[in-house]
This record gives C-alpha cells, sequence and structure tokens, in this order.
C-alpha cells in the first residue's frame, strides 16, 4: 500500500506568555514515527495531554514540528506549493470535535458543504450544487437540508454536514479528531456505522483520533498509543484487543461495562 502521510521523528514544544515573561518550554512530542497507508483505518488513543491533537495538527500542517518531518506522497509538506499544496489540502480533510464551532452560523448548510469545492476544485456552480445533493443523501440527510442554516440543525445533524464538507473534494484520508466524542451513546453508533460505509465506499483512509478504545474496536484495524509524547504501543486491532502496555491496560480497564453489574446485597447478621 502506498503511504499518504509519514511522520519522521516529529517533536513539538510550546511556550506560554505572560506578564513576567516567557515560560520554559513544554515538550508535547517527542521524537514520534508514524505512517498511514491508503485505505487505513488507524486509531490514535491517549488520554487528554498525551499529544494525540498536537500529531494530527502536525499531519494536517496546521503547525509546523520543532523537529523532524511530515511528508505527503513523499514530498515534504513544508515544501509543497502551487498544484502540489492544493492536491495536498484536497487529499487530507478534518472533522472536529465542536461541530457548531467549525461552521459559519450565518452560512447556508448547502453553501458549508461547497465551501471546500470552490476553493480545491474547477467544479461550477451547477456542478456543485449537484455534488452537495449527492453528499447529503451519503451522509443520511435530505436535499431540503441544503437551505438550512446550522442553527436548525441538530448536533448529530450538524456533525454529519461537517461529515459531508471533508469528504466533498474526495479525500485520500479524513482525519476525525475526537469527531464523534460530544454526541451520546446511540448517535456514536450510528456515526460510526456512517463512517465505516464511507470507508468502504470512497476507499480512503481513517485516522481516528480519540480517547475511547471502545469506538477503536468497532471502526479501526490499527490502535497506536499515545501518552508523554511518545508512542507507547502500535497494534492491530483484533477480536478480544488485549494492549500490552502500561498506558494502553490503563485505557482498557477504563472501558464501562455496556450494562450495569448487577451484585447482590450484602446482608450483615
Amino acid at each position: 500500500m502506498s503511504v499518504i502521510l509519514a511522520a519522521r521523528s516529529v517533536s513539538k514544544s510550546y511556550s506560554s506568555y505572560s506578564l513576567t515573561g516567557r515560560s520554559a518550554p513544554k515538550t508535547v512530542l517527542r521524537d514520534v514515527s508514524l505512517d498511514i497507508a491508503a485505505g487505513e483505518s488507524i486509531a490514535l488513543l491517549g488520554r487528554s495531554g498525551s499529544g494525540k491533537s498536537t500529531l494530527g495538527r502536525l499531519l494536517l500542517g496546521f503547525e509546523r514540528p520543532d523537529g523532524g518531518s511530515v511528508a505527503f506522497e513523499g514530498e515534504s509538506v513544508g515544501g509543497l506549493s502551487g498544484e502540489r499544496y492544493r492536491h495536498y489540502r484536497r487529499s487530507v480533510q478534518v472533522v472536529f470535535q465542536d461541530s457548531l464551532g467549525a461552521v459559519n452560523p450565518r452560512h447556508s448548510i448547502g453553501r458549508i458543504i461547497a465551501e471546500p469545492l470552490r476553493h480545491l476544485t474547477d467544479l461550477n456552480e451547477d456542478a456543485r450544487s449537484e455534488r452537495v445533493r449527492s453528499l447529503l443523501a451519503q451522509v443520511g440527510l435530505v436535499p431540503d437540508d441544503a437551505r438550512k442554516l446550522p442553527s436548525q440543525m441538530s448536533g448529530g445533524q450538524l456533525q454529519r454536514v461537517c461529515i459531508a464538507r471533508a469528504i466533498a473534494p474526495a479525500p485520500r484520508l479524513l482525519v476525525l479528531d475526537e469527531a464523534v466524542s460530544n454526541l451520546d451513546l446511540v448517535l456514536q453508533m450510528q456515526m460510526i456505522a456512517l463512517l465505516r460505509d464511507l470507508q468502504a465506499r470512497l476507499k480512503m483512509a481513517v485516522l481516528f483520533i480519540t480517547h475511547d478504545l471502545r469506538l477503536v474496536q468497532l471502526f479501526c484495524s490499527r490502535v497506536i498509543v499515545l501518552a508523554e509524547g511518545r508512542i507507547q504501543e502500535d497494534a492491530p486491532v483484533t477480536r478480544g484487543l488485549a494492549l500490552r502496555s502500561a498506558e494502553g491496560r490503563l485505557l482498557q480497564d477504563a472501558i464501562l461495562p455496556a450494562r450495569p453489574v448487577h451484585r447482590a446485597p450484602a446482608f450483615c447478621d
């Protein structure tokens, strides 16, 4: 399988600023290497503060690493320009956790979904409108939804809109940054089923950034465990998955049972 994105020994640190000056840099990622191949479904698993969203931003080109490099189809992302950069932007799309914050509340749903088509494709207005109708159907919405505003959509519907926008330019890789974390359990299961179907039909790779191992087992074929800015484990997702790293076991032990465990009441003499 061809490699779409590759991180090589990337590191990232941040400093904060206050009235007393600049703080000492805090290292968030340390010497992380990762390949994402065509068609893969990879989970990037870790607790809050593990560095997983920072790694996602580096892969998406939103930030540059302090050390190491990120390459798209073998070329450094930092060196892309012109049509190669446009191809990268078409090929790597993202869905964030906060669907309401990811859209312009004054724009119609149709305009929101069409946004990447205007900037990243050569489709004319009629072709974009037809593509928007097709995308709405693909994510389980209806053509009339194109005329609505974000405030007229439920949280689950609006996340479907964000997914439709992300797949509009036919990406090779979709990054899901905690994209179902804000939804309740029923909506999470519906969204996972939708994403599984879209990945199979569109033949795209998926990087699923999450802290929830339960969702990983439903959707992904490979899991990478991140803690304190380092990769702790890289393993296939199998039936009865048993992670071996200490961090992986902690995340596995944190999964709540599907149903409350019934315990017989204790009686005292």
